[in-house]
C-alpha cells in the first residue's frame, strides 16, 4: 500500500507544481505538461491566460491531494490496507475533479478574445 500512497503524494505534488509554474507564467506552452486543451494550445497568449485562470486550482488540488494521500499512512497503520486504499482513492478522485475544473476554467479563459 505504501507504493500507492507515495505515488499519490508524488503525483499530487507534480500537479501542484505545474499549476504553480503555469499561474506564475514560467511554464512555456508545450505538449507534455500543463493544461493542454484546444483553447490554451492555440497560442502563447491563450496559454498564459488559461494557466492564470486554472493554475491556482491545480495548486490547491495538488496540495489537497498530497495531504489526503499522506493521511492514508496513519489510516493504514490504524485500520489496515483496505481503509488506506479508500483514502488513496478519495485523493485520486479529488485530484481528477480539480484537474477537470482547472481545465474548464483554462478553456474559458483561453478562449476569450
Amino acid at each position: 500500500m505504501w507504493v500507492a500512497i507515495v505515488a499519490m503524494v508524488a503525483g499530487s505534488l507534480v500537479v501542484a507544481e505545474v499549476g504553480r509554474r503555469g499561474a506564475a507564467g514560467t511554464l512555456p506552452r508545450n505538449h507534455l505538461a500543463g493544461i493542454r486543451v484546444p483553447a490554451t494550445m492555440r497560442d502563447d497568449t491563450a496559454w498564459a491566460r488559461g494557466h492564470r485562470a486554472g493554475g491556482p486550482v491545480l495548486v490547491a488540488t495538488g496540495l489537497a491531494g498530497a495531504l489526503v494521500g499522506i493521511a492514508a499512512w496513519p489510516v493504514e497503520v490504524a485500520a489496515g490496507p483496505a481503509a488506506a486504499a479508500g483514502v488513496v482513492l478519495a485523493a485520486a478522485v479529488l485530484l481528477v475533479v480539480g484537474v477537470v475544473v482547472a481545465a474548464r476554467r483554462a478553456a474559458a479563459a483561453g478562449g476569450e478574445r
